[in-house]
């Protein structure tokens, strides 16, 4: 009897994900994203959200590769003297959790919507599919700016 890791290495779902260039570097970036995010605490050189950290005099410092630029700040710092790489990994574990939280959220709304459309069926069906093609009509960009908003 196979395990479960031999059927996985013998699926048709990692033979394809293999094959497909654009998947695997998607992959690769993304797993390189969520690294950073774990261990921005770790990588950054200092926390954005210490008041400790934040300098007036280092304020709008450009980066390493250009003019006046320090070793200390590599991308430089923000108008407040914050380093804009400890900013740019913390916030990327934001980025992350608000992500993960809204395809979670989609996920079970949209679950949910289907199991109830399925099992009443007739009329709540026809209204919940309705109202799903009223949202499929109206762009995401429109939809964000409709959320922000409110």
């Amino acid at each position: 009897m196979k395990t479960t890791l031999q059927r996985f290495k013998e699926s048709y779902f990692l033979y394809s994900f293999k094959k497909d260039k654009v998947a695997v570097f998607s992959f690769i970036v993304l797993t390189v994203f969520f690294l950073l995010a774990l261990f921005a605490p770790i990588i950054a050189p200092m926390n954005p959200y210490e008041s400790a950290n934040i300098d007036i005099m280092n304020s709008e410092m450009p980066p390493v590769w250009m003019d006046q630029g320090t070793s200390e700040f590599l991308l430089g710092t923000d108008n407040q003297g914050r380093d804009m790489l400890s900013t740019m990994l913390y916030g990327l574990r934001t980025s992350i959790i608000i992500g993960l939280g809204a395809v979670a959220l989609q996920g079970i709304i949209g679950v949910v919507v289907g199991l109830l459309a399925g099992y009443m069926g007739g009329k709540t069906d026809a209204i919940l599919m309705r109202l799903a093609d009223i949202q499929f009509s109206f762009p995401y960009l429109m939809v964000a700016i409709f959320m922000s908003a409110i």
